[in-house]
This record gives structure tokens, sequence and C-alpha cells, in this order.
């Protein structure tokens, strides 16, 4: 498991290499709605990420909640590993104001996966 050093900005742009790929993440905010409420009248920014690897666009706007792995449904793609936000103070999603502190950004190696 690697750390994924974020900053508590609404956007952000991070390229990095993860067992020996080549990564470019965008993490940034989107407006969107509290799904908790089922009248879907809340409204709610959530985080979402465009990931890239080596040259391959593997995901884009992809909705980040806690502790739910990001690739789970692209490992065809090729990707060796996954990403994940964990709250490290409860079990709330992940807001820009804490990335880096509160919310972490973990990258799961092959290892780490099921």
């Amino acid at each position: 498991m690697m750390l994924i050093p974020l900053s508590p900005v609404a956007s952000q742009t991070l390229q990095f290499v993860a067992a020996g790929q080549n990564c470019q993440m965008s993490v940034y905010t989107k407006d969107g709605y509290d799904y908790n409420d089922a009248t879907l009248s809340t409204p709610k920014e959530y985080i979402a990420i465009d990931f890239a690897y080596n040259g391959i666009q593997v995901t884009n706007t992809q909705n980040c909640l806690n502790r739910k792995r990001l690739l789970i449904n692209r490992q065809y793609l090729g990707f060796v590993g996954d990403f994940m936000f964990v709250d490290t103070q409860g079990t709330d999603d992940p807001q820009y104001t804490g990335l880096g502190s509160r919310w972490v950004l973990v990258y799961l190696e092959a290892s780490d996966l099921p």
C-alpha cells in the first residue's frame, strides 16, 4: 500500500509511478446531490477522479466514496492495483477541504487485493 499525496484544494492533477506504471490522476469536485436524501433535493459536492496510466485512459468522472475501490470494474484495462479514499476520522465520503489529512488516497498493490 502506498499513500498518494493530495492537497486540500478543489482541483489538482498528479503524476506518479505505482508498480512501475506511469500514472496521471485528476482529483476534483463536482456538483451533485446527497444520495442519502430519497428526494435527491439536497445539493452536495463530491470528489471525482479521472485516471490514466501509460497513456491508457481508465476512468473519467469516477465518483469517490469512502473505502470503495475506484477501479474495481476496470481491471480488464490492465492496470495493476487499485485506489481507495480512506476517512481517517470516521466514515464520511471525501471532501476537498480535508484531502491529504482527514481523507487520504491510497494505492492498493496487487498483493493488497483479494
